[in-house]
C-alpha cells in the first residue's frame, strides 16, 4: 500500500480518532489548495507523524497523476476512501494510457 492508502486506511478504521482527523485535514489540504495548520500535527503520535510525512512525499509524486479534488473525495468518505482511491488512481492511469 502507498502511504496515502495507508493514511486512508488510517482514517476508515477509526475517522473519530484525533489522528485520523489531522490526516483527512492534511489529505484535503494537499489536494485542495487550502490551508493547514502544521501545529495539527502535535496531535499525532510518531508513527502516525512519520505516516502524515510519507503520504507528503507521496503526494507530490501523485499529483500530477490525478485530478484536484480526488484526493479529498476519497478522505472525505472514510467508510470506502481506500477504495475510492485506488479506482481513481486506476481510472487515471487507463485515461493516460488510452
Amino acid at each position: 500500500m502507498s502511504p496515502i492508502e495507508l493514511a486512508l486506511a488510517r482514517i476508515q478504521k477509526d475517522p473519530d480518532h484525533s489522528s485520523s482527523k489531522v490526516l483527512c485535514s492534511l489529505l484535503i489540504a494537499l489536494d485542495s489548495g487550502e490551508g493547514f495548520s502544521f501545529r495539527q500535527f502535535n496531535a499525532l503520535d510518531y508513527n502516525d507523524f512519520v505516516l502524515a510525512m510519507e503520504a507528503l512525499r507521496d503526494w507530490r509524486l501523485e499529483e500530477r497523476r490525478v485530478k484536484q479534488g480526488e484526493l479529498s473525495a476519497a478522505a472525505a468518505i472514510p467508510e470506502s476512501c481506500c477504495s475510492v482511491w485506488r479506482q481513481l488512481r486506476e481510472d487515471a492511469y487507463a485515461a493516460r494510457i488510452a
